[in-house]
């Protein structure tokens, strides 16, 4: 079970995972951090630029309302998807309390990854829906008159991440609890 201190990783565990899902989690991962880092550390900058600029130098700028609605779902649903890959989801400890055996620990925890994943696919069909719909209106935001489909793209980007994630995820589970009934039989 993963730890605030330790992060779980996919790399080193190549007889669990394929070399393939290895690279392109480091590869997700090396890209998820600096945009992280940048949407976290941006907004607060915005919202300080704006309180100086509204009410010490006089000279407010709506737009940056914008950005910081944009900075925030960016920020939301990337964080969102890096959550699903450190397994820091919300999730129940219930099944480790009453279940007996790890092999059916490792059933339950692929189970709950492929409910997940079928609602993340549930949740990816909307937000396509929605993001085909908001590019068919070409619409702009009010004061920079950016598509909108800028704001939109962050909810389907966030929840494409999340299904290859819970993906990486359920591999990873089906290939640990298949191993560990290979080894009481």
């Amino acid at each position: 079970m993963p730890t605030a201190n330790k992060p779980p990783s996919f790399s080193g565990e190549e007889s669990v995972l394929p070399a393939a899902l290895v690279k392109a989690d480091a590869f997700l991962s090396a890209v998820l951090k600096p945009c992280l880092i940048a949407f976290g550390l941006g907004l607060p900058f915005l919202m300080v630029a704006q309180v100086v600029m509204r009410y010490w130098l006089e000279l407010p700028f709506l737009g940056i309302e914008e950005v910081s609605v944009l900075l925030g779902l960016w920020l939301y649903f990337l964080g969102a998807a890096y959550a699903t890959r450190l397994d820091a989801h919300i999730k129940g400890g219930i099944a480790d309390v009453v279940l007996r055996t790890e092999r059916t620990r490792r059933a339950v925890r692929f189970l709950g990854s492929v409910i997940c994943l079928v609602a993340s696919g549930v949740f990816v069909k909307f937000a396509a829906d929605y993001a085909a719909f908001v590019l068919s209106t070409n619409r702009t935001s009010t004061y920079l008159h950016w598509h909108t489909g800028i704001w939109v793209a962050s909810m389907l980007a966030g929840f494409v991440l999340i299904i290859l994630y819970l993906t990486l995820q359920a591999v990873r589970q089906w290939r640990l609890w298949k191993g560990s009934v290979q080894q009481n039989d």
